[in-house]
């Protein structure tokens, strides 16, 4: 497999992971997340641990950045593959936050997955 195909098939698990977070869609979400897969993070100051379930479970239990008319303004800062692990620092920022993620992704063999997520964020100035 070429890194160009590599870096498309991340990006499709990344777009998802996006529209997923945006939208507020756990389906799009559970299907880019590995089962057993960690969120850890700082939230104003405060650690944040959840497992990939929890973290769903959250997820559906608050509006979503659509629905409190953000606009979608988040991308790629960076990818590395590097066989069949690959690291991207991702700017999510959404409700009045400005997230920075950093994924870990693995290649199964039905395809790419998150298998980790650290992130940390700030109040928007």
């Amino acid at each position: 497999m070429s890194y160009s195909k590599e870096s498309r098939d991340i990006g499709a698990v990344i777009d998802k992971y996006f529209r997923g977070l945006f939208e507020g869609d756990t389906a799009k979400l559970a299907e880019v997340f590995a089962e057993d897969s960690v969120l850890y993070g700082d939230i104003k100051g405060e650690p944040f641990l959840k497992k990939r379930q929890e973290f769903l479970d959250l997820v559906s239990g608050r509006p979503s950045p659509e629905s409190q008319g953000d606009s979608f303004r988040m991308k790629v800062l960076s990818l590395e593959i590097l066989g069949p692990v690959a690291f991207a620092r991702l700017s999510a920022p959404m409700l009045d936050k400005d997230y920075v993620d950093l994924v870990s992704l693995f290649r199964f063999e039905a395809g790419w997955k998150i298998v980790n997520k650290l992130f940390v964020n700030g109040l928007r100035s």
